[in-house]
């Protein structure tokens, strides 16, 4: 009888394991997930937190008879509290198996297209908040020799959107000025839109292209919608240098989908006071995002403003880089200088007194 209620249980057993669609046979070693390091940015400067999720799809290959197995099919990994990534319905590495190849996307749930076997993923329309919502991350292609069998599968996610950094500095003119900055926003910036990937390059890096949404959507950006908003928005004080390390954040990562840049399109809005020897002067601007350029104005070097001009001008944001935008604030200021000359000994003439 004890032998008939153990062969009953290990019944049980085979039968609720077959029913996630994979048995080892040898070791019994589950498949187990991590991504790169663990800690993986998903914008310039942030991580996977407790509760993220991404889907992993995948199949395992036999090189005889060249055949392709679907394995994961859309399956949630979720972050949990102790930093492991855990999916339902474990499966295990099937050792009569050649290879194992692997896709993921984050956030989990977004796509409309998602062929497991490919990794060709088509997302619905997603509308960018500024901060998490269109966050997309695609994983890199995984293949897992056979001799790698047992070990976690690092996945190394790329990111798909942009991030956008806007920085203000002043011109070296403006030294002796207090600048302060009452307003900013970037307009008319393309919103929504869907990614699809066509393909995984030579370092199976994902390929991917953006399209915007139809019809059209646009949202308008200040300093309160990136991850880390900043408020209130600075000033610098008289007396402060110019140039890039005096620079301060006036929009702080802010997540953007790819776009091309057109003029009287995206545009950048801010109004400004500048402070001189108790006068007040309060000017506003809007300018074309695509007429920032990749040059700086080196005024210690003798660099004028219509040299800077001779950089290559930021005609689109692209996938997965960060953009950070200096915006030098200048015045056509009269300043005067003052200097004592010393003094400067003359011969004197002597007076005799009869």
């Amino acid at each position: 009888m004890k032998n008939l209620i153990l062969f009953a249980a290990m019944a049980a057993i085979a039968v609720s394991c077959a029913k996630t669609g994979e048995i080892n046979p040898v070791s019994e070693q589950a498949i187990g997930f991590d991504t790169w390091k663990n800690n993986l940015t998903k914008s310039e400067h942030s991580v996977f937190t407790s509760g993220a999720k991404f889907d992993v799809y995948g199949y395992k290959h036999k090189n005889d008879g060249n055949v392709n197995t679907t394995v994961f099919d859309g399956d949630d990994v979720v972050l949990d509290n102790n930093g492991s990534w855990n999916y339902s319905g474990i499966r295990f590495w099937d050792r009569t198996t050649d290879s194992y190849t692997f896709f993921a996307i984050s956030p989990a749930g977004i796509t409309s297209t998602a062929p497991a076997q490919t990794g060709l993923f088509v997302t619905n329309d997603i509308t960018f908040d500024g901060k998490t919502s269109g966050d997309v991350l695609v994983a890199r292609k995984k293949t897992v020799e056979k001799d790698k069998y047992g070990l976690e599968v690092q996945l190394e996610f790329v990111p798909q959107a942009a991030l956008f950094d806007l920085k203000v500095k002043k011109a070296k003119n403006l030294k002796e000025a207090k600048l302060t900055i009452n307003s900013v926003s970037i307009k008319n910036i393309e919103s929504a839109g869907h990614l699809s990937v066509t393909n995984y390059d030579g370092t199976t890096k994902p390929v991917a292209t953006w399209t915007l949404a139809d019809p059209s959507v646009k949202d308008d950006f200040d300093n309160t919608d990136g991850i880390y908003s900043v408020s209130p928005l600075p000033s610098i004080n008289a007396g402060v240098e110019h140039g890039i390390e005096n620079s301060q954040f006036l929009i702080n990562n802010l997540i953007v989908m790819p776009q091309t840049l057109i003029t009287g399109g995206q545009q950048l809005e801010i109004e400004y006071t500048i402070n001189f020897s108790g006068e007040t002067i309060t000017h506003s601007r809007t300018i074309d995002l695509n007429r920032f350029d990749d040059t700086d104005v080196d005024q210690d070097a003798g660099r004028t403003e219509a040299a800077q001009n001779a950089g290559e001008f930021i005609n689109a944001w692209e996938r997965g880089k960060h953009y950070t935008y200096y915006l030098t604030i200048n015045a056509d200021l009269i300043v005067f200088t003052a200097t004592i000359s010393d003094w400067t000994d003359a011969d004197a003439f002597h007076y005799i007194i009869n």
